[in-house]
């Protein structure tokens, strides 16, 4: 069957073909649907159901009602030529805009209808309008030969058959795929079990050598840092005996030369230079005993040292507020309370690192260098595991 007259309204929408030929090779899914005035895009039912009852509905509802034909997976042909292409297109949407205008003659005389495009994804890749308007009723005629289109018929069973095979084919393909894939990814997580194993075998082969290693590195760790240490006390012993040959040479010229004085003034003099000397030689006592290098058997005697022997020019070099030089002081002064030498340092929370930093060398003395060094090491002592079971 055929009209008489082919009215514009029931001419399919070139904009249509043009769309799907721009999306071809990325389309998965393509969906008609319709409205009337300005209500929102629904899917076409099956004659069986009447559109009125669902009009209030969920789109859930349509969904579940949806016409076959209207909602059609897309298949491409392989090696497909341009023409061929083409022209499958035009049959599609002449298939497609059938509907419209089928759809329309039962529940027109005018609905909108839109072409969506969906991609593997059910990403909406595009959506194309159209307005089918019938103004009036179609007389149809036997087709003759003359009138005849030189396209076939088309046959939506036909079509939707050879959808479904298609289908079937590639629903086995990604079958396969996904299998191929299961199979890759087995061999991989295989591989990478028996990399891993080798791994940890080889870290639990090395491991007692590298502890070995450590426990080494450790031992002369501690013997660089006592002979340093020994070092510094032999640097500052040395110093110290200069200073006191210096002091004690000086003052022995001085003598000598109160004494050329006493004699000259024997009787006149003995009294007034009784007192002076009384008070040098208790000066000359008094520094001998206080250039003398200090000694600890413990380190809570180094801290008492620093606390009882920093003043407040080398503290406020050493740290920026009062609060800080309050804390380190007060913080110094418990651990030296402690008795146990091990809790005193772990009292020092981690203070025993300024001992080794270059300010506290440039703002301290040798003896408050060599007592910060002594804490330093002993800490070194408690923390090697082990230490002194060899």
């Amino acid at each position: 069957m055929n009209t008489q007259k082919i009215d514009e309204a029931r001419a399919t929408p070139s904009a249509w073909v043009d769309t799907l030929d721009e999306h071809d090779q990325e389309l998965g899914r393509v969906r008609l649907f319709w409205r009337r005035g300005k209500s929102r895009y629904r899917p076409l039912v099956r004659p069986d159901i009447d559109p009125a009852e669902l009009e209030n509905a969920p789109m859930s509802d349509w969904e579940s009602h949806e016409l076959a034909d209207s909602n059609l997976i897309w298949v491409l042909e392989p090696d497909e030529r341009a023409e061929d292409r083409r022209h499958r297109l035009k049959r599609l949407a002449n298939h497609l805009w059938g509907l419209a205008v089928h759809w329309t003659e039962r529940n027109g005389p005018v609905c909108d209808f839109q072409l969506r495009g969906y991609g593997d994804d059910d990403e909406i890749l595009f959506e194309v309008g159209k307005r089918c308007h019938l103004g009036r009723r179609f007389v149809t005629t036997p087709t003759t030969e003359s009138e005849s289109d030189d396209e076939p018929a088309f046959d939506g069973r036909e079509l939707e058959r050879e959808f479904m095979r298609r289908r079937e084919d590639r629903l086995v393909g990604d079958f396969d795929q996904v299998h191929r894939t299961y199979a890759d990814l087995l061999a991989r997580l295989a591989k990478e079990r028996d990399e891993a194993v080798s791994t940890t075998q080889e870290t639990s082969r090395i491991t007692p050598t590298l502890l070995s290693s450590t426990g080494e590195i450790l031992k002369d760790a501690i013997a660089y840092q006592r002979e340093h240490v020994t070092r510094l006390l032999d640097q500052a012993s040395g110093r110290r005996e200069l200073e006191i040959a210096e002091i004690r040479e000086r003052h022995r010229s001085y003598r000598q030369t109160q004494s050329l004085t006493f004699a000259g003034e024997a009787i006149r003099s003995v009294v007034g230079s009784l007192g002076p000397l009384a008070i040098q030689l208790s000066e000359i006592w008094t520094s001998r005993a206080s250039h003398a290098i200090p000694e600890f058997r413990m380190a809570q005697q180094g801290m008492a040292y620093l606390l009882l022997t920093l003043n407040e020019s080398q503290l406020q070099s050493l740290w920026s507020s009062r609060e800080a030089i309050r804390s380190f002081t007060q913080t110094l002064g418990e651990a030296s309370r402690i008795a146990d030498e091990r809790e005193a340092i772990n009292h020092l929370k981690g203070l025993d690192k300024l001992f080794r930093c270059k300010l506290w060398s440039d703002v301290t003395t040798p003896e408050q260098q060599i007592a910060g060094r002594f804490i330093v090491g002993r800490a070194a002592v408690y923390r090697m595991e082990g230490f002194g079971e060899d």
